[in-house]
């Protein structure tokens, strides 16, 4: 609105097509809408969606139209001062405005300062993706894993919760999201058999995704899904104690896909592993 005001100063900008004003009815739209969403949890979406993407499509169109005005001020400025013969002052702007713009066109081509600052989230386990969208689009997982968060995005398939998702702006949301996320930790460290398998009937788990690192102590008390609802010292606890969780005997024989990261498990394979895993245990138990 500043440049468009000065039209004797920017000539260009009486150029501009009233059309313009949509980028204000967009502004006006996107606050609206952020409120409201905000009034109608979670009715309508996530309240920062209607921010945050429409932002990210205006303010590059309206610095463009306002650059480009200023661009042609600026250079019949300079086509004038040639014409008269440049002073030092007038030459060290000239060459620093040169240098300046040509730094500026070839930001967006370095990946290293446009992407990986735009708050783009990189899916990096492509054969997981690949896999996951071969299974049917009904299938459930469970994990706790950071990768939980890229599923729905990349693999286009549900998961029970993940960290993404863990945000108190609904009480009933976030009931059932807090519960759903204590069963499933609870689960994947007991060294109960009969907790998994009840777990996984319970909720209709499908597969179980696993960091590879995810029994080891220290994963544990990194891990802010476990330390938000106080249970690391206690699996923590266990793990040193070294008690076997009973999932953990099943990641050798149920593995069906693997990364340097990850491990995917089908809960199918799980229940019967499982099984072995406490017959074996019992007969240990009435042989002793």
């Amino acid at each position: 609105p500043f440049v468009l005001g000065k039209s004797q100063k920017f000539p260009l900008a009486k150029q501009v097509s009233l059309k313009v004003e949509i980028l204000v009815q967009i502004l006006l739209a996107s606050i609206g809408l952020f409120f409201l969403a905000h009034a109608f949890l979670f009715q309508l979406h996530f309240p920062n969606r209607y921010i945050y993407h429409s932002m990210r499509v205006m303010m590059p169109i309206a610095a463009s139209i306002t650059f480009t005005i200023w661009l042609d001020s600026y250079l019949n400025q300079v086509i004038s001062q040639l014409k008269n013969g440049l002073t030092f002052p007038q030459k060290i702007y000239l060459g620093s405005t040169i240098l300046l713009l040509a730094i500026l066109s070839v930001i967006p081509f370095s990946q290293d300062l446009t992407i990986d600052n735009q708050f783009y989230i990189k899916g990096k386990e492509i054969k997981l993706y690949e896999y996951l969208l071969a299974q049917p689009k009904d299938i459930l997982i469970a994990s706790i894993s950071k990768e939980s968060d890229n599923l729905p995005t990349f693999a286009q398939r549900s998961t029970l919760v993940a960290q993404e998702y863990s945000l108190p702006y609904h009480t009933e949301y976030y009931t059932q999201f807090s519960q759903r996320a204590k069963d499933l930790i609870q689960a994947q460290y007991t060294s109960n058999p009969e907790e998994v398998n009840n777990f996984i009937q319970k909720y209709g788990i499908d597969f179980w995704l696993l960091d590879l690192t995810a029994y080891h102590p220290r994963y544990v008390a990194d891990k802010e899904l476990i330390r938000q609802y106080d249970l690391a010292e206690t699996i923590i606890y266990q793990l040193e104690q070294n008690m076997i969780p009973a999932l953990s005997v099943t990641i050798e024989n149920c593995t069906v896909l693997t990364s340097k990261r990850i491990v995917l498990l089908p809960t199918s394979c799980i229940q019967n592993e499982l099984m072995k895993f406490t017959q074996i245990s019992g007969e240990a138990i009435i042989n002793y």
